[in-house]
């Protein structure tokens, strides 16, 4: 698979970008609309930029992998690898809001993509996760409101870090909170499949745990011994 022009001019691409609206999207949702709204979003996004486009055929491709279609790992880690590089140059000189906007588009969709993938690497979202919250969070103090056609992507990024808290994946750092909007109803999550009501309890909870984990270490290294302790 040549990866010098992520394009769907290529006859593989093609194929990924046709996987991804009409089956990868579908596993992401609980219903019609919601897959409509992922494809809606990310698919002109993905037309716009090569970072995300590489993005959308790596959780296209992995996927495919976890399914048992017809598709190497290796093409899995090569696109992985292309759209993080892309993206590490676009965002290196980013201050325009719409070049953030599309490079939080990437890093959500490669968090996809290792939440779908079959391999032992599929707990690194985490990682792709932080990087999403520092891009939240830059955009927010830009005061970048997001239109209709962009709110999925943080609908995304809610959902993704309550999955991230109930299934405890660590972070030494707190995840940038998302305010809502004053007076919004809670409403059941479509990627995470509870109710937003929760969010806040799971949040305390990683809180909690993160806290007992500084503890501990804080007691591995100052262990008394022979009236001394180890600093």
């Amino acid at each position: 698979m040549g990866l010098t022009n992520v394009s769907i001019s290529n006859d593989q691409f093609r194929i990924l970008v046709d996987y991804f609206q009409h089956e990868t999207s579908k596993s992401l949702s609980c219903h019609e609309e919601m897959q409509r709204e992922i494809c809606s979003t990310i698919v002109p996004m993905a037309m716009a930029s090569q970072h995300v486009m590489a993005a959308m055929l790596c959780v296209a491709s992995s996927h495919r992998l976890s399914v048992g279609l017809e598709q190497t790992e290796v093409n899995v880690f090569k696109l992985h690898a292309v759209s993080a590089r892309l993206l590490q140059d676009a965002i290196g000189c980013a201050t325009r809001q719409d070049v953030l906007v599309m490079a939080l588009a990437t890093s959500l969709v490669l968090c996809l993509s290792n939440i779908v993938s079959s391999s032992s690497h599929s707990e690194e979202w985490g990682v792709h996760l932080k990087g999403t919250s520092a891009l939240i969070k830059q955009l927010d103090e830009s005061r970048y409101r997001f239109e209709k056609s962009t709110r999925v992507l943080l609908r995304f990024y809610t959902s993704l870090t309550a999955i991230a808290a109930g299934r405890g994946i660590p972070s030494d750092v707190p995840l940038y909170a998302v305010q809502s909007d004053s007076g919004m109803q809670d409403y059941i999550d479509d990627l995470a499949g509870f109710s937003t009501s929760l969010k806040p309890i799971i949040d305390a909870m990683q809180a909690l745990d993160r806290s007992r984990g500084q503890t501990e270490i804080h007691q591995l290294t100052h262990v008394p011994t022979m009236g001394h302790t180890f600093q």
